[in-house]
């Protein structure tokens, strides 16, 4: 049975990616960070990824392996390769390397324990793989940086995030992590291949693990206290970001294209308007009211979007189908 609370954290985080990548879109790549962008930026993937390894591994009990297969082909890698033609037609996409990732991750796990029966030796080879992965200089759609949080997903989401768990304890590390944070640990910047030996980069990547993991902690049980309060006193909002969390794939695509082709080139427009772009000067107005009301009224469109989508048979396959 599908946990509703899940699909709220997914939710939630969607706001927090597409709030993020507002940021960065109204900044017109001014390398300023908002104080608000780097909370998002250190957990809200790899919470992603946990979340994706959580639903394969309940996925892996009730199909078979070329059913899986042909679920993660048909749900992930066809849209994707779909959309990033269409973007790449009119917009400078990231090619959403995120989706990606994940293919890739649940295409290692099924077949890693599709070949490998025993659960020890199952763990022993996804470190391998860990490892391995941080050795080669070609960032696999950012597989070193994510791939161990999907197979934590996998083996251990229960434990992580078991219900009676009480995970605000953390909230002290993950905010003395976040005064020393800096955009330098991003595997943007500072990368994941070790094979040159930098120490600094491996301690760059136990930061961001030790900042990413704290972080989960934190906004799951943030978004536990929020979902109990929204879902009692205000189901409506609640029954909002559920939806937002059913449709994280669409949401993901349209929100780097609306961005991308539309936000951009406003700002873009008005920046030579005014000879300035006004919002680098002032990172409160963007980050804690131009964004979340920008990133709000595009998930609202893009939810509205899918549905349409959904309910025409031309259109219903857009973002991912299973056979």
């Amino acid at each position: 049975m599908r946990d509703d609370r899940i699909d709220f954290y997914k939710g939630m985080l969607m706001l927090g990616v597409i709030w993020g990548h507002s940021i960065t879109c109204l900044l017109q790549d001014t390398p300023n960070e908002v104080g608000i962008h780097p909370i998002f930026r250190t957990y809200d993937m790899p919470f992603f990824m946990l979340i994706s390894g959580y639903f394969l591994s309940f996925s892996m009990k009730k199909y078979s392996f070329v059913k899986l297969i042909e679920n993660k082909i048909t749900t992930i890698a066809f849209p994707t390769m779909f959309w990033s033609l269409v973007s790449s037609l009119f917009s400078s996409i990231n090619g959403f390397y995120f989706l990606w990732a994940v293919f890739w991750s649940a295409l290692i796990v099924c077949v890693i324990n599709k070949v490998v029966t025993q659960k020890r030796w199952q763990i022993l080879i996804y470190i391998f793989i860990t490892f391995a992965l941080h050795f080669q200089p070609y960032p696999l759609s950012n597989l070193p940086y994510l791939f161990p949080y999907f197979v934590i997903g996998y083996y251990g989401y229960e434990w992580l995030f078991g219900k009676k768990r009480k995970l605000l304890y953390v909230l002290p590390f993950f905010i003395l992590g976040l005064c020393f944070w800096s955009v330098d640990y991003t595997i943007w910047i500072s990368g994941a291949d070790l094979s040159g030996g930098d120490i600094s980069l491996v301690n760059a990547i136990l930061f961001r693990t030790f900042i990413a993991i704290s972080g989960m902690l934190v906004a799951k049980e943030l978004f536990d206290i929020l979902y109990k309060y929204l879902s009692e006193s205000y189901p409506l909002v609640c029954s909002f970001f559920l939806d937002c969390g059913k449709e994280t794939l669409a949401l993901y695509i349209l929100h780097a294209i609306v961005l991308g082709r539309i936000v951009s080139k406003i700002v873009s427009l008005t920046t030579n308007i005014f000879g300035n772009n006004m919002l680098v000067s002032n990172h409160l107005l963007l980050g804690y009211l131009i964004a979340p009301l920008l990133s709000l009224a595009i998930m609202i469109m893009m939810v509205w979007f899918v549905k349409w989508c959904k309910c025409h048979r031309y259109t219903e396959n857009l973002f991912g189908f299973k056979i």
